[in-house]
């Protein structure tokens, strides 16, 4: 209740005046200050909240325009530093592409690393293996390739002397390259390129994963760091590993034999063998394609690991030398050992009801799989025979020695009517006929037989070696003698009488028989 001021009375809510002393009565103006105070809060609340957001807006027309020029100015430095870098990389990859097209080493590098980046196999893996030298090839005349290019096959050499494997075709216009996993395409093998890629793709994938400065060291032969050195082909290596230990075996052998061969594409997994004139492999496809035999049977030819019949090829060569041309070695392991193969050509290539095979038995040359298996066993080659002063370094040299000896015609033939010793039962001479023929003995030494058609009672043979020393051993209706000479007997005139010096069991004594 309100009171008066000025008597203290109570006064009721609608007086004006105090009913006891008149004086007047104010009114209260304390709810006005509390309207004015919530007012206040109200607008200061206000301006709180809202304030920030007006100072971001009242932005002034300058400052407003500053800051659109100065982030049109950042868009356009960073669209021109981009053109500028797109400009920069095309004219590097068409500096590139020019130097590829221009530079057929050079390509070859890009090439053997491209096939490596695109073809998970191991029949493309001369980069892996660090070959990306070549040799060129031109196109057989009945080869109907979909891509030959300029009409050159660019084969890779996996080692010095060794036939060609996988490689390229450069187009005529030099803007694609075919890859080819078969140096058989050359010659007549109908297939698709395993990847075609153009000039400038290449360039571009080298630059983007910056493989550049490798392929101009490989380019050059330097040796690089192989980034395909997986766990999963130790194998592979491995075997390479033992394939340049028989390459330079083989080097060293063949200039002491006074003859030369080459060495052919054996790839672990890829169950072809390139020889010099056919190309062995489970899937006849082409007209030089053969399939393996061995010991007159058929062998499922296999380079990663041991066949179903026990035999795996680890290398393989082919001569090419007049006096060797004829052979073709295989060296494989057999159930876990080390063999030596030959093949005389062309003898050795028939005919089957599978298709045409070739015919390998083990070769009588000890030294080969003597080295063989120290290069399987300890991972080390033998010292190969030093060279000598061959006197016979083909058949022709083995005639005009035996025609030096005996002074007889050294040539095949066949002798009909030749009287034999002794007289048939009515008192005539016995009668037939003799064949002579030449046998290469794929050591070096070559033999000249003779046999008649009564059942071998006469037959004999003179085998003359590379060092011009000779053995002869003759039966003629149970007679046997013959005897050996060095060259020195031959110079001297002293070989025929040594070489029929020795009889019956004195040709045993000595080691010679037949």
């Amino acid at each position: 209740m309100r009171k008066c001021k000025e008597c203290k009375h109570q006064l009721n809510k609608k007086d004006k005046f105090c009913t006891q002393c008149g004086t007047p009565v104010k009114k209260s103006k304390w709810r006005w200050g509390i309207w004015i105070v919530i007012l206040l809060l109200l607008i200061g609340g206000s301006l709180y909240f809202f304030y920030p957001n007006d100072q971001a807006d009242e932005t002034t027309p300058s400052e407003s325009i500053d800051s659109v020029s100065s982030s049109s100015d950042e868009t356009s430095k960073q669209d021109q530093e981009k053109k500028e870098d797109t400009e920069q990389e095309d004219k590097a990859v068409k500096d590139l592409s020019k130097e590829l097209s221009d530079n057929t080493d050079l390509l070859s590098a890009a090439v053997s690393w491209y096939g490596d980046k695109v073809i998970d196999s191991p029949k493309w893996d001369s980069w892996d293996l660090q070959k990306t030298d070549y040799k060129k090839t031109k196109f057989d005349d009945t080869c109907t390739n979909t891509e030959q290019g300029d009409g050159t096959y660019y084969g890779y050499k996996f080692t010095d002397g060794r036939n060609n494997h996988s490689g390229f075709v450069l187009s005529k216009d030099h803007k694609n390259v075919y890859l080819y996993n078969r140096y058989s395409v050359a010659q007549g093998i109908d297939e698709e390129p395993m990847v075609t890629v153009s000039i400038d793709d290449l360039a571009k994938a080298i630059i983007n994963d910056d493989k550049l400065n490798d392929i101009k060291k490989s380019a050059k032969g330097e040796k690089i760091k192989s980034e395909n050195d997986k766990e999963d082909k130790k194998s592979d290596i491995d075997v390479a590993q033992k394939q340049q230990l028989i390459s330079d075996y083989m080097s060293d052998w063949q200039a002491a034999m006074g003859q030369e061969y080459e060495e052919d594409t054996v790839t672990p997994g890829d169950n072809v063998i390139e020889m010099q004139d056919v190309t062995i492999t489970n899937d006849l496809s082409g007209g030089d394609d053969a399939l393996l035999s061995i010991n007159a049977k058929f062998v499922d030819l296999n380079t990663s690991k041991e066949s179903k019949q026990g035999y795996q090829v680890i290398a393989a060569y082919s001569g090419v030398s007049d006096n060797a041309k004829k052979y073709r070695y295989l060296f494989v392991m057999h159930n876990g050992k080390p063999e030596v193969l030959v093949a005389h050509m062309p003898e050795a290539v028939g005919d089957t009801d599978r298709g045409p095979a070739v015919n390998f038995v083990p070769t009588q040359n000890a030294a080969l799989p003597s080295a063989f298996k120290q290069i399987m066993d300890d991972g080390s080659a033998p010292q190969a025979p030093e060279k000598s002063e061959n006197v016979v370094n083909s058949l022709d040299d083995a005639k005009a020695l035996y025609e030096e000896v005996f002074n007889n015609d050294a040539e095949e033939k066949t002798i009909g009517s030749q009287p034999w010793q002794g007289m048939d039962e009515d008192g005539s001479p016995i009668e037939g006929e003799i064949e002579y023929t030449w046998k290469d003995n794929n050591d070096g030494s070559y033999s000249y037989h003779y046999h008649g058609n009564n059942g071998g009672a006469v037959r004999g043979y003179t085998t003359i070696y590379s060092d011009g020393s000779m053995k002869r051993f003759s039966a003629d209706l149970g007679y046997f003698y013959g005897g050996e000479c060095s060259y020195e007997d031959v110079q001297d005139g002293t070989a025929k009488d040594k070489l029929n010096s020795l009889e019956g069991d004195e040709l045993t004594e000595a080691g010679i028989n037949g």
